[in-house]
């Protein structure tokens, strides 16, 4: 199991940086290339398409990566049905689009709606093989398939944008990605749908999976609501300027969390029936989360008023003020992303629905309260509302998955050495009188060496973290077999 996981891991990391990478690299050029404007429009057509493409999964992924035995019965219904679900969805935008641009006052937005529903469709025709992948963690061909469609849409995109076709540089980059992603999976994968549909096991999925769609559901209303609050009181312009402050919390995430995300369910799932590997392994993910995370949150939130501007232009100087603030709450999104995988392996996801109602409503009355006051003002909001229901999801997950209090007591002594690494980057920054590439680079440094430094120090998970990697690669340059049992004794096995 550890090296099946840690193949996954490797593999998920190589997909998400490679694809990330590639992404940053083309958007950094379009945001040179387009308006806010432009970014807001495909924002605000994103949220509507984003929401319907859930529903088209409609929770039936979770249900067969986390159930015991599945059949080709089971698979069958569940592609019948999620293909079902995304026809009937795409026609809803198709149809809906012009009332969509009426609300926002936005005509544009009409035909933008109208092509992205093609991926809604196209999203219903994978989303079964996707789930058989990771079912099996074979993440190895996840990560090569994930890669190859985001390099495609990449070029894609860059290729539109530099033609002149402006928005729809951006929707051409959602379709490509679609498509691409649908044919490798159909090509990675050896499973084909019958001409069957049972009632009975549709039956057995939906009591799953209604309530994980729920909750995703849930999830994108307190996300995109956002938007759309933003949209309706400052317009298009206001949300390009949240999307790309926003859009560096979520690419920082994307390249540190969701790298343990894509691989936490199915393996949650194989040891819940083992409540003290279950334990070592959750309080393990937690602190090599922090281990990561931290540093990154750090730089990011006193690097952006700097890079921001020098990065994507002056013209999103309104962004650089916004991103300082709200990558803070990178640090509690991180620690509380594995929660649903839990509930989800733990057959509970109706835990997961409930929570998620209750900070979706939460995060929408902010949205609607704060936002009037500015964009910096709607990001300590957000900083307030993610800390401060923290303890709260930790007792529930703690009465529901049984999980004791001592899986947390691995990343307070990483959060000490973060602060005194940010304390580092604000004293250095007095020495500069104007934003340079310079001083970003003297930042990261003295922030970086303090972190590592007092994180060695403090924290014994990081000590023992550095010798595996150590171990990793001696064992690269190969290492003498006496060696590399000593090191796994020291503590690689937990």
């Amino acid at each position: 199991m550890r090296s099946t996981v840690l193949q996954g891991l490797s593999w998920s990391a190589a997909q998400k940086w490679a694809s990330r990478l590639a992404g940053l690299a083309s958007f950094i050029v379009l945001s040179r290339l387009l308006d806010p404007k432009d970014f807001g429009l495909v924002a605000l057509a994103s949220a509507v398409v984003t929401v319907l493409q859930l529903v088209t999964d409609g929770g039936f992924s979770a249900y067969l990566i986390q159930t015991r035995e599945i059949g080709d019965r089971t698979i069958s219904t569940a592609f019948w049905t999620a293909l079902l679900v995304s026809v009937v969805s795409s026609v809803a935008v198709v149809v809906t689009a012009p009332v969509f641009a009426l609300l926002f006052h936005e005509p544009g937005l009409t035909p933008v709606l109208m092509v992205l529903a093609i991926g809604v469709l196209i999203t219903g025709l994978s989303s079964v093989q996707a789930a058989l992948l990771a079912r099996e963690l074979r993440f190895k061909q996840l990560a090569k398939l994930q890669v190859g469609a985001s390099v495609l849409s990449t070029v894609a995109a860059l290729t539109a944008a530099f033609l002149g076709a402006g928005v729809w540089a951006l929707v051409i980059q959602s379709l490509v990605l679609a498509v691409a992603t649908t044919v490798m999976l159909w090509i990675a994968s050896s499973w084909r749908p019958s001409r069957v549909w049972d009632k009975a096991e549709s039956k057995a999925m939906l009591s799953y999976s209604w309530k994980v769609l729920g909750a995703n559901l849930l999830n994108q209303v307190r996300d995109r609501g956002e938007q759309f609050i933003i949209a309706a009181i400052g317009g298009t312009v206001l949300l390009g300027y949240w999307t790309i402050a926003s859009r560096i919390l979520q690419i920082m995430m994307e390249l540190t969390v969701t790298v343990l995300q894509s691989v936490t369910l199915p393996v949650f799932s194989r040891l819940k029936d083992d409540p003290e590997r279950l334990r070592r392994g959750y309080r393990l993910v937690l602190t090599y989360t922090a281990a990561i995370v931290v540093p990154v949150v750090v730089l990011a939130s006193q690097t952006s008023p700097t890079l921001v501007p020098l990065v994507f232009g002056d013209k999103w100087q309104p962004s650089a003020d916004v991103a300082a603030v709200i990558t803070l709450t990178g640090f509690a999104w991180a620690m509380n992303s594995f929660d649903r995988s839990l509930y989800q392996a733990f057959a509970r996801p109706g835990v997961d629905l409930v929570l998620s109602s209750v900070i979706a409503v939460l995060q929408v009355v902010t949205v609607l309260i704060v936002a009037p006051y500015g964009l910096v003002a709607l990001a300590v909001a957000s900083i307030a509302r993610a800390y401060g229901v923290w303890p709260f999801r930790l007792a529930v997950l703690k009465r529901v998955c049984g999980l004791p209090w001592s899986s947390y007591t691995g990343f307070p002594p990483i959060v000490l050495a973060g602060a005194l690494s940010a304390g580092a980057m604000v004293l250095v920054k007095h020495w500069f009188s104007a934003p340079t590439w310079g001083q970003v680079a003297v930042l990261c440094l003295a922030g970086g060496v303090t972190y590592v430094v007092f994180a060695s120090l403090f924290s014994p998970d990081v000590r023992r973290l550095a010798g595996e990697a150590r171990g990793v690669l001696r064992r690269k340059r190969g290492g003498t077999p006496t060696e590399l049992s000593v090191r796994e004794r020291a503590g690689v096995d937990s």
